[in-house]
Parts: C-alpha cells; structure tokens; sequence
C-alpha cells in the first residue's frame, strides 16, 4: 500500500444526500477561522548562529459522545453525532500556488488504509490570514501580514505571499463550498530558539562541520526527517492500538459490556483521529522539503565559490608549511648526525657499563629458572594427588545433586576430602617456604640489579651531558614537526575538498535541480490524477444523493400507488351499492333519492378516473424511477472500480518517485562530499517514506483470482456478522479486481 494511500475514497452513502467523512478518505477542505502564531523574535545584530528548530504537536481536544452500544429501552436513546458536508467539484490549483496550509480534521471512519496515507490528505484553500502547519522556511524568511510559522525551520530563503497557504496535496487543492465546521488541529509555534555561536550539543556532527553559514539549512533538512520517522513511529504504533481495541470491542460487545464498548469505540476514534493527521503532515512535509530544496543548487554554487576563494590562501599556507617542515627535517638530520657520532665515540664506554649489568640479569634469570624447576619437581607429587583430588571433589559435588540417596555419604567423603586438600595445600605450602632463602636472595639480587642501573643510567647521562642540548631539540623539533606533518595533511585535505567541491559544483548543482524537476513532474502526474479522483469521488457523491432522493420519491410513488388502488377498488364497490339503490328508487318512483344516486356515481367517477390516471402515472414514474435509480447504482460502482485503478496508479507513481529520488540522492553525495551533509536530511526522509511505501507488482491472473477468493470470504464473514459497511467496502475491491481480472488475456 502507497505511503500516498486513498483506501477507502468512496464516499458514503447518506439520506440526506451530503458525503460523510470517513477514514482514509480523501477530503475538501472546510473554510474555518484562522490560526496565527507568535511572531518570531529576532536575533541580536552581529551575532549569527545555527537555528535549532523542534516540532511540536497539539494534542487533539476530546468531544464527549454519547453511548451507542446500549441497550435500547434500558438507556435514553442518544445519536451519535456525524459531521456531513456537501461535496462538489472544484479547480485544483497549480503546483507551488499554495503555500501554508492549515490541517482540517474530519471524524474518521475506515481503518483499512496504509499506516501512511498521503492520498487522504485533505486539500486547503487559500485564505490570507491561515498559517502554515509546517512552515520550514528559511532562516533569514521574511513574514508576510498576518501570517506565522507554525514550524519555523529556517534555512533556505523565501518570500512568503499574503494570500499564500501552504500545501502538499499531491495533485492540487481544491477549493470547497462552505461546509459545516469540523475539528480543526492547529500545531503550536515553537518558542523562538536565540541563535548561537556554537552548535547544539543534540546537532549532528556532519551539519556540525557546515558551520554557521550551512548549517541552519541542513538542520531544518534534518527535523523535517525526524518529524517524519516520528510520525511514521506515532502512526505504526496507532496502527496496532486500533486492532487490538477493536478485538477488546467486540469482546465487550458480546459480553453486553456497552459502557466498555463506547470507551474503546471513543478511543479508536481518536486513534484514527491521529492517524488522519499523520497523513496530512507527511505529505506537508515532503512538499516543504523539495521547496526548501530549490535553495541547494545556489547554496553548492556558493560553496564552491568561497572554496575557490580561499583556494590560494590555502595553497600559500601549504607552500610555507612545506618550506618549513623541509627546514627544520634538515635540521633534525644534521642533529641527529652529530648525536650518532658522539654516540658511537661512547659506545665502548657505554658498553663497559652495561656488560656487567646484563651478566647480572642473566645469572638473576638463571637463579629464577632454577628456583621455578625445583619448586615444580618438589610439588608434582603434591599438585598431581591435589588434582586428582580436586576432580574427585567435582565429580562428588555432581552426584550430589542427581543421587539423593548417597547424599550423606557423599558430603561425608567430600569434608574428608576436602581436609585432605587442606592437609596436602598446607604440606604443600611447607615444601614450598622450604626455598624462601633462595626466593629471598632472587628478590635481593633483583633490588641489588635495579640500583646497579640507576648507577649506570646516571653515568651514561653524564657522559651524554655535553650533547644533551642536541638531545632536547631533536625532542622538541619532533614534535613540531609531527604537528606540521598533521597541519600540511589537512590543508592538502582542504584544498584537495576545495578543489574538488568547485569541479563537481555544475554536476552536483545539476542533479539537484534534476530531482526538483522530477518532482514537478510527479507533483504535475499526481495532481491530474489528484483531480479525476477528485471528479469520480463528486461523481459518486451526487449519484448517492440522486439515489437516496429516487428512494425517497419511490417510496412515495408506491403510497400513492397503493392508495388509488385501494380508492379504485372501493369505488366499484361503491358504484355497484349506488347502482343498485338508484334502480330501487326509480322504481319505487323516489326520482329525488335516484337522482341523488346518480349524482353520487358522477363524482365517484370523476374520483375512479382520476385515482386511474394516478395509479398509470405512479406505474410509469416507478418504472422510470426504478431504471434511472439501477443506472446510477451501475454508475456508482463503475465509478467505485475506476477509483480502486486510480488510487493503484498513485500508489505506483509514488513508490517510483521516492525510489528515483533516493537514487539521485545516492549519486549526488558520490558526486559532492559537501551535497551529502547539505542533503542528508532530504534523503533520509525520502528514504523512510520508500520503506514505508509497498512496491507495486503486477499480479498473475491466478494471484488475481486467489485475492478475490480470499476477499469474498471476508464478505461472508462480514455479512454473518451483519458487518453491512465493511462488506460493502471489501466489494468494491471485489468489482476492481474482477474488471482487471477479465480485461486479462
């Protein structure tokens, strides 16, 4: 399923001919009161900083509904309340025309859609004082009248328009009627954050290493992805709390537990509540961060531009580094030079000193050597009864565990062995302080050694005294010239990233406004497709409205129908009791009495005629009704098909928009180091959205015919349960697929 999921775009059918909101569905937008956010304060003059931005969610207020799982007769009888409004088709306006949106909530009532629908984005209208919900604008954005960021994420600079809102609907924005109020969802304005100097310490290292110039426009990059995955998290996790509601819904429903069953119902209201936000704040997302990446071709140009500048000053520096590190190289060889013949005229002198020394050492390794043979030879006999000792112990404390019977036996031979281990250890240790005079002596000569090379090491340093000074600046020139070595490393570092960044500048600069122009592309694609979708979804809508207006006329034709009927049928009863008290008048010569009879059958022919005409005209307007009402319906699902193909091909065209992105993405940051810190933000956002969106795949007719099986079971399960709405929703996929299924060869 599409991250851009329209599940659930049909409309429902309502008697009062207006479209019920529902879950997953794609909604217009409701004209509502503005919302304004705080003015962003300013920074102090000569003071410039990375903006740390952060995004924050108002929580979504709670309306109290009443119970609709109690009992009827033991409660009083509440309706739920459903917000209903008039659908009608409206002009999408152009890409990029709409600028800050405001997010419209509307009750929702499906769940079967993707964890991340996009499609059922409503889209907004413009009005001169709305805000924008995600307004990641730029750092340096110039506030138009009577508009704030909700989401200020500074970076990239535009202007805003007064009459502009801003939206990503995916395929234009609609303008819609006045409609009924629904539950709007504002987001508040983050506290203005005071620039600084130094980077946040929660900053990422590589927007930390693009300064202060760069790093406000990576950051906001940066949150937008993090608000993202955040929300993808947030509606995930919605997701599941709304199946396991429903499943502890339908146990409270069976156990009559309808106080229990309204709370849940609440609940998974609110889920889908927060769900349906989700959606529209990811597609916001994505249409602020490509608009936000127009900026980057003009910020790489700039950065190769200041590399190329600063390209000679480096080079300079570089040269005179080299120049002199050659320096002070040539110095440390001559140095160095002199000490190793100084050195050499010593050698003897020096090896005089140390001969006697190293014969020490030895004869001390040769004493430790022996000490260590005869301690072992004394001990083997003792180490090997230890051991064997020691295994009897661990072979008794094993059994212990698994023979209950031996038990007390066994813990007895265990003390005994064990004192026996005490008793050999002590022996041991006895044999062993039997050498401690020849431990002593080694310890000895091993302190008599170390004063001897105290001795030695002070009579080397003064035969070395009169060259110490060469000594202490070969030392310390080494240092300098590791610390020049490091300086030169990365000032070749910086010009090879200059020159580099200025060469492949054009090509990063090209790729990126390659993805721009792919995304409008797309964004064109979608929203023509945005607009058919659009078209059948009033398509139905109006048709629904005709049907519920045919039932309702039906119904009254067939009153009408049955009432002449009966008219009819009691006044030929009337007419045969006149006929025959009028022959009885007149020949009883009561000709006032037959006169009156026979004025009574004039009128009640007038009538009989009259309820004819209306059961022959109720007959045709029924037969009439009853075609235009059957093709409608054959309209309807028609329709219905065509937007189960329709929201397919947005599915498709979405999963292979994120996937090309990503991968020119993936080739620029090969192409521009400085494009992969600048962009990381943008990728990583795209990247959550291609993993949270299902690649489309061609089905089989097989695999058609076995997803139809599988879905008309449901149908049977949901009708069993009187589930009339989800088999309705699951036919409609039934009808899509089975058109795709006989349009194969």
């Amino acid at each position: 399923m599409s991250a851009f999921d329209f599940a659930n775009e049909t409309p429902d059918n309502n008697n009062n001919g207006s479209s019920e909101f529902t879950f997953g569905e794609e909604q217009p937008e409701e004209q509502h009161p503005t919302q304004k956010a705080a003015p962003t304060k300013k920074a102090a003059p000569g003071k410039k900083g990375m903006r740390v931005i952060g995004i924050g969610k108002k929580k979504s207020t709670e309306t109290k509904k009443p119970n609709k799982f109690a009992k009827k007769g033991t409660e009083k009888s509440e309706t739920k309340q459903k917000i209903s409004v008039q659908l009608t088709p409206g002009q999408i306006p152009e890409l990029g025309e709409i600028k800050n949106p405001t997010i419209i909530q509307a009750p929702p009532k499906e769940d079967d859609t993707s964890a991340f629908d996009f499609g059922s984005a409503e889209p907004t209208s413009n009005q001169n004082d709305e805000v924008s919900a995600f307004d990641f604008g730029q750092a340096e954005a110039t506030p138009a009248s009577n508009e704030t960021s909700a989401f200020d994420f500074g970076a990239a600079s535009t202007e805003n328009q007064a009459e502009a809102t801003s939206s990503f609907d995916f395929g234009g924005s609609a303008p819609a009627p006045a409609q009924p109020p629904v539950q709007t969802r504002s987001v508040p304005t983050p506290e203005p954050v005071a620039q600084q100097s130094q980077p946040a310490a929660d900053v990422p290292p590589e927007i930390q290493e693009l300064g202060e110039t760069y790093g406000g426009f990576a950051l906001s990059l940066n949150n937008i992805a993090l608000a993202v995955q955040d929300m993808i998290k947030e509606t995930a996790s919605s997701k599941e709390e709304i199946t396991n509601s429903e499943k502890a819904q339908a146990d409270a429903l069976s156990n009559e537990e309808y106080d229990k069953a309204e709370q849940l119902d609440n609940k998974i209201s609110q889920l889908k509540e927060k769900i349906h936000e989700n959606e529209n704040n990811f597609a916001m997302c994505v249409q602020e961060a490509l608009d936000l990446t127009t900026e980057a071709p003009n910020h790489l140009m700039e950065h190769a531009t200041s590399a190329s500048s600063k390209l000679p000053e480096l080079t300079s520096r570089a040269s005179a580094v080299e120049t002199e590190l050659s320096e002070k190289n040539e110095l440390q060889t001559r140095d160095n030079t002199t000490i190793d013949i100084e050195r050499r005229k010593n050698a003897s002198k020096i090896q005089e000193l140390e001969t006697p020394i190293n014969m020490h050492a030895k004869a001390i390794d040769d004493m430790q050597a022996k000490y260590d043979s005869d301690v072992s030879k004394a001990t083997e006999s003792l180490d090997t009864q230890i051991t064997a000792l020691e295994n009897e112990r661990r072979d008794i404390s094993t059994q212990v565990s698994d023979l209950l019977k031996q038990i007390d036996a066994l813990r007895t031979r265990e003390k005994s062995v064990q004192a026996e281990i005490n008793k050999h250890t002590r022996s041991r240790k006895q044999v062993v302080d039997g050498f401690s005079a020849d431990l002593k002596k080694i310890n000895q000569e091993k302190q008599s050694l170390e004063s001897e090379k105290r001795k030695m090491n002070a009579e080397i340093k003064k035969i070395e005294a009169p060259f110490q000074s060469f000594l202490d600046d070969v030392a310390k020139r080494e240092k300098e010239i590791n610390a020049l070595n490091d300086e030169l490393k990365t000032l070749k570092e910086q010009i090879e990233n200059a020159q580099r960044d200025t060469d492949e500048a054009e090509k990063g600069a090209e790729l990126i406004t390659g993805l721009i122009q792919s995304y409008g592309k797309y964004n064109e694609e979608r929203s023509s497709r945005f607009e058919q979708m659009n078209s059948d979804r009033n398509e139905i809508i109006e048709s629904r409205q005709k049907v519920s207006l045919l039932s309702q006329q039906l119904i009254q034709l067939n009153t009408d129908l049955k009432t002449s009927e009966e008219l009819v049928a009691g006044a030929k009863a009337k007419e045969e009791q006149l006929e025959a008290q009028k022959k009885a008048a007149v020949a009883s010569k009561n000709f006032k009495a037959a006169k009156t009879c026979n004025d009574q059958l004039k009128d009640l022919k007038e009538v009989t005629e009259r309820a004819e005409t209306t059961i022959t005209t109720s007959a045709a307007k029924i037969a009439q009704n009853q075609e235009e009402s059957a093709h409608l319906t054959d309209k309807i699902h028609t329709l219905e098909t065509a937007l189960v193909d329709e929201k397919d091909g947005l599915s498709k065209i979405d999963y292979e928009f994120f996937e090309e992105a990503v991968g020119i993405l993936e080739k620029l940051f090969e192409v521009s180091r400085f494009s992969g810190k600048l962009l990381k933000g943008l990728q990583s956002m795209l990247q959550s959205l291609l993993d949270n969106t299902e690649k489309p795949v061609e089905l089989s007719k097989d695999e058609l015919k076995s997803m139809i099986d599988e879905l008309n079971a449901k149908i049977e399960e949901a009708v069993e349960k009187e589930n009339f709405d989800d088999a309705e929703t699951l036919q409609v996929k039934v009808n899509a697929l089975m058109t795709k299924y006989n349009n194969m060869e």
